[in-house]
């Protein structure tokens, strides 16, 4: 499912890159804007944010699906009042519940932070343990994120529903799925860090040799990392949509009868025809099984006879 899904975001690219990339620097720019202005007042910034978010992830929607794809769009969730509400209900209540699952660690540490002052031996054994909880907890948060990851595409295109259970529809189509997710957002961030990894290393092997030559490699070097800047999010985005389309089609599709099949007929099973159970015809036409004839044999009760003498 990756490289299909690879695939398919690099040929939506391909088709509309200058309005996707447009839309999506342009989205990078109000945000900023957004928090800049509105910083003083962090819950108006959550609020906003999270409908612009939503709002683009609708964008990245409409070009996985080859629709017409406008700035605009972004902006789809301050259209009435109910949207924006329900957009910041499900987004905000998603986002309580990783922070709540995030606070896990605090119960192992609570709990070993005493016994870690009885003794050095004991402070080494329930430090490990303590890292050992952040670890667990930290891919429990990962996990649950993936599982909830389909929240915004969820407010937006089943309007009926209600916000706060937005999640939980986002868990079931994710189901057996969160794996290859994460896969597929962990590849592209490995290749990022391979490139930016080589380059610095041509840029510093370069300006030992020559200054000059160094300070082309690092003008290089920063272009390549401020196309990876622009380009990262917007793929990330399509890939994001192309897993709600491809996942939402295999959980609609759950449970389908198979092509072909046609049931009973029309109106239910009918049970037996009219007139109840019919027994089935014989060959020799008679209806049933036929106890066989038993042999004739002489009456026992009748007397002997002597048979007649032949001289």
């Amino acid at each position: 499912m990756i490289g299909k899904i690879y695939k398919s975001a690099f040929s939506v690219i391909a088709k509309k890159p200058l309005r996707l990339f447009g839309t999506s620097i342009l989205f990078s720019i109000i945000v900023g804007a957004v928090w800049l202005l509105s910083g003083f007042v962090p819950i108006l910034a959550i609020c906003l944010t999270a409908i612009l978010s939503v709002g683009m992830s609708m964008v990245y929607l409409h070009g996985y699906r080859g629709e017409q794809v406008e700035p605009f769009q972004m902006f789809d969730g301050f259209k009435t009042g109910k949207t924006a509400g329900r957009t910041v209900k499900g987004i905000l209540y998603r986002d309580l519940l990783l922070v709540l699952w995030g606070l896990l660690i605090l119960v192992p540490t609570v709990v070993f932070a005493p016994l870690m002052a009885i003794h050095p031996v004991a402070a080494w054994i329930f430090g490990i343990l303590l890292f050992l909880c952040l670890i667990a907890v930290i891919i429990l948060v990962i996990f649950r994120s993936y599982q909830y990851s389909l929240t915004p595409f969820i407010l937006v295109e089943e309007e009926d529903g209600n916000p706060f259970e937005a999640y939980k529809e986002s868990t079931q189509r994710t189901k057996g799925y969160c794996g290859q997710m994460f896969l597929a957002d962990l590849i592209p961030a490995i290749a990022v860090l391979v490139v930016s990894g080589i380059f610095a290393l041509i840029t510093w092997g370069f300006s030992a040799i020559s200054y000059k030559v160094g300070i082309v490699f690092g003008g290089l070097f920063g272009i390549i990392l401020l196309v990876i800047e622009i380009v990262l999010p917007l793929f990330y985005g399509l890939v994001h949509a192309a897993f709600y389309e491809e996942l939402t089609a295999i959980y609609n599709n759950k449970g389908a009868i198979p092509a072909g099949y046609q049931g009973y007929p029309q109106g239910g099973y009918q049970g037996y025809p009219q007139g109840g159970y019919q027994q089935p015809q014989y060959p020799d036409g008679a209806l049933g099984y036929q106890q066989p004839q038993q042999p004739q044999y002489p009456d026992p009760n009748t007397a002997y006879q002597q048979p007649p003498y032949q001289g």
